[in-house]
Formats: C-alpha cells, sequence, structure tokens
C-alpha cells in the first residue's frame, strides 16, 4: 500500500479587529486532526515560516503522544508566559490576578482530574465529563 503525505502544519491569514492581517499557523496533531490556530504575530509569509521553525524548535508543539496534561500545563498561566502574551497581542484584556486565579483553578481542580492523562486522550466526553468538577 502506498503511504500518503499528509501536510503537518498549515497557514492562514486572519484580520484582527485593528485591520491588520496577521498569519495564524495549525499543526497536525498525531491522532490526525488539527490543532486549533496559533497567531503567530507576523504579517509576511516568509517570516511566518521562520517563526515557525523557532516555535517548533523550541518544543512548543505538542506532537508527543507520551505527554501527559499535567506536564503540558506547567506553567501555563504565568504573566510573561506564551498564552497570556498571546492573548495581549492579538487584544484580549487578561490581568496578572486572573493569571494566578487561573492557575490556582488549574493547580486545585483541573490538574487532579485530568493531570494523569495523555494529551492525545482527551476528547470531547472526557471534557463532558470533567465539567461538573469545575463548579
Amino acid at each position: 500500500m502506498e503511504a500518503r503525505f499528509k501536510k503537518q502544519l498549515s497557514y492562514y491569514l486572519r484580520k484582527l479587529k485593528k485591520g491588520k492581517p496577521v498569519y495564524y499557523v495549525r499543526f497536525r496533531l498525531p491522532g490526525g486532526l488539527w490543532s486549533s490556530g496559533k497567531n503567530t504575530g507576523q504579517t509576511a509569509r516568509g517570516v511566518t515560516e521562520a517563526w515557525v521553525i523557532q516555535y517548533l524548535q523550541a518544543g512548543q508543539v505538542a506532537t508527543r503522544e507520551n505527554i501527559t496534561f499535567k506536564n503540558f500545563s506547567n506553567g501555563f498561566f504565568v504573566w510573561n508566559g506564551d498564552y497570556v502574551v498571546d492573548r495581549r497581542a492579538v487584544g484580549k484584556r487578561i490581568s496578572e490576578r486572573q493569571c494566578t486565579e487561573k492557575t490556582a483553578l488549574m493547580v486545585n481542580r483541573v490538574i487532579p482530574a485530568l493531570g494523569e492523562l495523555k494529551l492525545i486522550d482527551i476528547d470531547k466526553v472526557i471534557i463532558k465529563q470533567f465539567e461538573p468538577v469545575l463548579y
């Protein structure tokens, strides 16, 4: 049987509220699905490709099947971390206090429930079962 080549990432432009088009990138996950779009903050395709190479070399994409939610979420809501910086870059407001509260929620509720699961095993069914734990 002939192996088919599948693209491992895709780019797309998204126009921000300020009118500036910015490239987003999606990565193919081990299960074959696509990740959600990641804002690169870049407006040129060549610069975006360089950003993606640096991002991949830093190990930011969870492509390894054996990574657990606990390991992946470590330091997720850090004020100067990628997630919070990305939110601020696209004009979403988030305060240091919110980061502290979200970290407490993650440590006290989410990690005890989902921490030992592998990222690849978390799907919609598990999320629906988990929702009551948050409240």
